[in-house]
């Protein structure tokens, strides 16, 4: 440790002693310098062990050093920042007199002990060694920036089971622990620097290098004239494996370092609808595709009026399909409410591995992405490639491997798939969400793409907008048979934004999006279509009220709903029940009467009861 005290002295005494029993002079004298610290690299870098130091100062292996660079090199652990010859900021040094000076009083001890001949130490002495220093090289972007920041972070954090595991710690003890967890953290950091480690990645460069050309070419498209940065984050997975093939962390690594895709947590508004009301709803058999909800004025508990945008509701019951396409807030409360009766959405974010606080999904407004948690991008991603994917989720992964130097695998990526909805669940979200991007709210994103390049258009897309509370946050995440591609943006410091940049995120997504498919269009797969699962049960229903035909007692009359204009509801289990006064979800009784007496068909037939 660092504690200055005797008891710290009389421990290392100790150790020391042990040590000399099990090691010889030559493997202590190894193990130091393969993790001493050695000043900085020609990058302005701290290094650590022998190697790392050659290879950094004079750009040769240890093995290769001459005698005035093996005695720089020895000196350098005394005062390592002192003696070092280059700047944090990757400069030479002006003055080097004391790394030089200091490579001087080594090569005299070396002469005193005999181990070099006079001539020897005068030659090495009168040596140039400026002449070796290799040139400040600042690091680039590719190596300071998002990707290589991402990776580093990301290889440490799938190397850290194997260490506390074998000190016996569990997962859960590092997650409830952000000591522990720095700890360990830090630690394999530090192993990874300086163990010549070679990491393997998912990401495909000319895939990644498109995404940062889109986000320079296209950043404008979001700028609002306020002069501020309005930031963006974005992941492109494939559906089958969860590998991530590319991402996009901000605007400017330069002028901000949070990388957005990975580290930030958001309101995913309306894009939270689909994945933790609409799909469990449908996977429990609680609704089909064309069921009703009520979109009659609604409070919350608190008083608080339940908004579609600005208006109160439409005063009638709109189709799961409907409310879904034109993403109304009213109809999605009222399903999520009666759904909590009967079945706990979280088991279903469980097994996507999204993180929302416990208490949040028991909230009425948590359909509409009322998170003070928020989720991440590469979350939100993962979800809907989930969907994609036949409910089967895959952990987004951009590790294959990692291997030491001598090329042994430490790590090895293990696929762990696991199956959150049902296939049938997944492809009629699909081909609910496909609407979206048709005639919906996505509509935006469909004909920017159109307009840029119609064979991308004409792909398979299905998908979902989103908007915070108070505009802070906008959401767009679509896929197809291939892919997955998200795009959010906003202020850093939740900054309302102008109600039309859901717009121009759309459009911003189109392009970003078609730069990808330009340099690899082959994982966008679209000569392939979402299709309806066979265990799909299509069951005929009234469109009116979304459910079997049958005569309806309405106050005094029944109502015989044969002749009614009927309509194809999908259903992933169970199916539909005959109609009923009360045939949605949601609403009052005075809202059903509204509704029925709305209600009219040439050939339907009413009879007044005796």
């Amino acid at each position: 440790t660092n504690e200055t005290s005797y008891k710290r002295k009389a421990s290392e005494i100790m150790l020391a002693l042990r040590t000399e029993k099990i090691m010889s002079k030559d493997d202590i004298l190894s193990a130091y310098l393969n993790v001493s610290p050695f000043g900085r690299n020609n990058h302005g870098e701290n290094i650590a062990g022998i190697e790392e130091a050659a290879l950094g100062i004079f750009g040769v292996h240890a093995s290769e050093v001459t005698l005035p660079q093996a005695a720089f090199l020895a000196g350098l652990p005394q005062s390592p920042i002192e003696y070092s010859p280059y700047t944090n900021d990757a400069q030479l040094k002006e003055d080097l007199s004391a790394g030089l000076n200091r490579k001087d009083d080594v090569l005299f001890n070396m002469y005193r002990e005999k181990i070099i001949t006079k001539d020897e130490y005068e030659a090495a002495k009168s040596y140039d060694l400026k002449q070796d220093f290799i040139a400040p090289s600042p690091k680039s972007d590719t190596e300071n920036g998002f990707l290589y920041t991402y990776l580093y972070d990301e290889a440490t954090r799938v190397l850290m089971p194997s260490y506390y595991e074998a000190d016996g710690h569990t997962e859960d003890d590092i997650n409830n622990s952000k000591q522990l967890f720095d700890q360990y953290f830090e630690r394999v950091k530090k192993d990874i620097a300086r163990s010549g480690y070679t990491i393997h990645s998912t990401i495909d460069k000319t895939t990644y290098d498109a995404m940062q050309e889109a986000v320079n070419n296209y950043g404008y498209v979001l700028d609002d004239g306020s002069g501020k940065l309005l930031e963006t984050g974005s992941v492109l997975m494939d559906n089958q494996t969860g590998r991530i093939y590319g991402f996009i962390g901000g605007r400017n690594y330069s002028q901000n370092q949070n990388n957005h895709a990975f580290q930030t947590r958001r309101s995913p508004g309306s894009t939270m609808k689909p994945i933790l009301a609409y799909a469990p709803a449908i996977d429990n058999g609680i609704i089909g595709s064309e069921s009703k909800l009520s979109d009659y004025p609604l409070k919350y508990k608190n008083g608080q009026e339940v908004k579609n945008y600005s208006d109160k509701g439409s005063n009638s019951f709109k189709s799961v399909r409907e409310s879904l396409k034109w993403s109304l807030n009213i109809p999605v409360v009222n399903l999520y409410n009666d759904m909590l009766q009967s079945i706990d959405p979280k088991q279903y974010f469980d097994k996507m591995n999204i993180g929302l606080n416990p208490d949040e999904y028991y909230r009425e407004s948590i359909p509409l992405g009322a998170t003070d948690y928020g989720m991440t991008v590469l979350e939100e991603t993962e979800a809907y490639a989930t969907l994609a994917n036949k409910g089967v989720y895959n952990k987004g992964f951009s590790i294959d491997k990692i291997t030491n130097e001598e090329g042994e695998v430490i790590y090895e990526h293990k696929s762990d798939p696991t199956q959150v909805f049902k296939p049938a669940t997944a492809s009629i979200m699909n081909d609910m969400m496909r609407d979206v991007l048709k005639s919906g709210t996505g509509q935006a994103a469909q004909e920017s793409l159109q307009s840029v390049n119609p064979t991308l258009a004409r792909a398979d897309w299905v998908g979902k907008t989103g908007t915070s509370e108070l505009e802070k946050d906008y959401w767009f995440t679509a896929s197809t048979p291939g892919v997955t591609m998200s795009s959010w943006i906003g202020y850093d410091d939740n900054t309302q934004m102008s109600s039309t940049w859901n717009k121009q995120n759309m459009i911003y997504w189109s392009y970003m999006t078609n730069y990808v498919y330009q340099r690899n269009s082959d994982i966008f797969k679209v000569n392939e279509k979402f299709t309806l699962d066979p265990s799909v049960k299509k069951e005929k229903v009234v469109e009116f009220t979304g459910e079997k035909v049958a005569t309806v007692k309405v106050d005094n009359q029944q109502i015989n709903l044969k002749g009614a204009k009927e309509v194809e509801s999908f259903y992933a289990t169970d199916g539909p029940k005959d109609s009923t006064f009360k045939f949605g979800i949601g609403g009052t009784d005075d809202n059903y009467k509204n509704a029925w007496k709305s209600f009219s068909t040439p050939r339907a037939t009413t009879n007044r009861r005796n």
